[in-house]
């Protein structure tokens, strides 16, 4: 499973990737906005990890252009904030975001989201977690 991490803080981003890394995915950490948009018309992860408090362009503006550019990527988003949901974070829960996390959060919470996001985004594909290891193949679909 490959995922990208966008996030203000390189700290935090660097222990959610070991974690990530050591359960067996491919993760590529981005730090600001702009990099994240440039990451995404390269190449889609399966699922990307998103920090509303994202700098240079925020998590807001890197989901307003998945939802309004027709050459994004189609990619399942767990939206990370360290305040409560409020009015400005509300609006923001409609799809691509599949869930949003309050930090801090626990790192099998986050794992949940993860494999969660997957299924409910890409039914087509098989989603397991064993020993903190995450699997994901595409079942065969009969015609």
């Amino acid at each position: 499973m490959r995922v990208f991490i966008a996030h203000a803080n390189d700290g935090s981003a660097e222990f959610i990737r070991r974690f990530l890394t050591n359960g067996g995915c491919e993760v590529e950490t981005i730090s600001g906005g702009v990099e994240c948009l440039a990451k995404l018309r390269q190449s889609a992860p399966d699922v990307l990890i998103l920090d509303f408090d994202l700098p240079w362009g925020g998590g807001d503006g890197v989901l307003a252009w998945l939802r309004e550019n027709e050459e994004a990527p189609v990619v399942p988003v767990v939206l990370m904030t360290r305040g409560p949901l409020g009015p400005s974070v509300t609006p923001l829960l409609a799809p691509p975001v599949a869930f949003c996390l309050r930090k801090p959060f626990r790192l099998d919470a986050l794992l949940r989201a993860i494999l969660s996001a997957l299924t409910r985004r890409r039914p087509h594909l098989v989603v397991r977690s064993r020993a903190a290891r995450v699997e994901v193949r595409r079942n065969a679909v009969a015609t």
